[in-house]
């Protein structure tokens, strides 16, 4: 797991690196469109989605399923979505003459299209290696053709002059790479030869239709701060605003990463084990935020044009809500891994409709600094909530969930190393 864990943050930090890249090649306008791109591809990828991924990894994590059905579930899904994507991207272009995604001129259907397809595909396999154990094979391969993609980019800026649509080809090719190493570098661990009936395939997706609607009013809760930025102030304000929020995203690096690989084992984790995994995440997003804070200080003096230091005070009023929301990101793991889907939907939800109040009260009259407000008391108030649910629904102590002890953070150190 600490393998795991050390190359997929390893990955992480490249694109990061990479996106540092384009933002500067860019700068805030186009930095602006290309945010626009990526939130509106994360929302219409978990619409179109239904699920599919979280509900394979609970299937085969649970014993429910094997490799062969979870595989046969994920491809289903995959054409579904596809299908899905294609008919709206084209409905865009006939009726708006806009792209869908970039909602900019057709110059970006390729950007979108292969952005999303690259992307839907890459999410739907992380779920089988997880599933199968194998998330350092997972991030040595996401780490590998992300590297790449950063000394491209690094050619572009520094060394070879080239037009903006080229710098657009290359970020949209990225994920069609990573999907297809993935694919080809997926090997089963048990591949027992079972069929997955049409009828079985539905049912499957009807359950997922909670996970669905979670995510999707869980993301629209993320990132429609972006969508309010973009109408009352336009595209320089989220190109500002969408480097502000990169940096404080940092704050979740390990915390995502930790989890993601851990969802198998909450499955059959005793409470006093999953409790000693949250007290001492609950420590360690301390120190992250810390280590965001200075991080994110080198480079915007360091590197980044001048102009992006306009978001500076944002960031700053978004970090403690990005503390809190570090360990609420345990909490709804832990909940999926159990099948209690019913839980994260409430939170997700009762997340959504505090960050619309509070959004539309701050950000017409204090822009990004307002955003960056609503996150703070959003995120502390879902937190809030979780252990609430943790406490009275779960039997959990408050004191266990929240103060590690020195045995806790011995388990923990046992479980990371395995």
């Amino acid at each position: 797991m600490l393998k795991a864990t050390f190359i997929r943050l390893v990955y992480i930090v490249i694109l990061f690196l990479a996106s540092l890249v384009i933002s500067n090649i860019a700068l805030p306008g186009k930095f602006g469109i290309l945010s626009m791109l990526i939130l509106n591809a994360s929302l219409l990828l978990i619409i179109t989605g239904f699920g599919v991924d979280s509900i394979a990894l609970f299937k085969v994590s649970n014993n429910q399923w094997n490799i062969s059905q979870a595989h046969r579930f994920i491809w289903k899904g995959i054409v579904l979505q596809a299908i899905l994507f294609g008919l709206l991207e084209l409905a865009a272009l006939l009726i708006f003459h806009k792209t869908l995604l970039s909602n900019a001129t057709p110059d970006y259907f390729f950007v979108d299209v292969s952005y999303f397809l690259g992307l839907a595909i890459v999410d739907k396999y992380v779920a089988l290696y997880y599933s199968q154990h194998q998330s350092s094979k997972l991030n040595i391969i996401l780490a590998s053709v992300a590297f790449l993609y950063l000394l491209l980019l690094l050619l572009c800026y520094y060394v070879v002059e080239v037009e903006w649509r080229y710098v657009l080809y290359l970020f949209g090719l990225q994920n069609v790479v990573q999907a297809l190493a993935l694919i080809v570098g997926f090997t089963p661990i048990h591949n027992e030869k079972s069929k997955l009936s049409n009828n079985e395939f539905f049912r499957a997706l009807k359950m997922s239709s909670i996970v669905m609607v979670t995510n999707v009013i869980q993301l629209l809760a993320y990132r429609v701060d972006f969508w309010m930025i973009s109408f009352f102030y336009g595209n320089y304000d989220v190109g500002i605003y969408a480097q502000a929020n990169k940096f404080a995203n940092f704050a979740w690096v390990i915390p995502n990463i930790l989890s993601q690989i851990l969802i198998p084992r909450f499955a059959t984790m005793k409470k006093e084990e999953s409790s000693d995994v949250i007290s001492a995440a609950f420590i360690l997003n301390f120190f992250l935020v810390l280590l965001t804070f200075f991080f994110a200080h080198f480079f915007y003096f360091f590197y980044l044009d001048r102009k992006y230091r306009e978001g500076l005070n944002a960031f700053h009023l978004m970090l403690p809500g990005y503390f809190f929301w570090g360990t609420v990101i345990y909490f709804g793991n832990y909940f999926s891994a159990k099948g209690k889907f019913l839980y994260n939907l409430l939170a997700s939800s009762l997340c959504f409709v505090l960050i619309i109040i509070i959004d539309l009260t701050l950000i017409p009259r204090y822009g990004i600094s307002g955003a960056a407000v609503a996150n703070s008391i959003t995120y502390f108030t879902v937190f809030i909530f979780y252990i609430v649910i943790l406490v009275r629904k779960s039997s959990f102590m408050l004191n266990d969930l929240l103060v590690p002890r020195r045995k806790s953070l011995l388990n923990i150190f046992k479980l990371v190393i395995r």
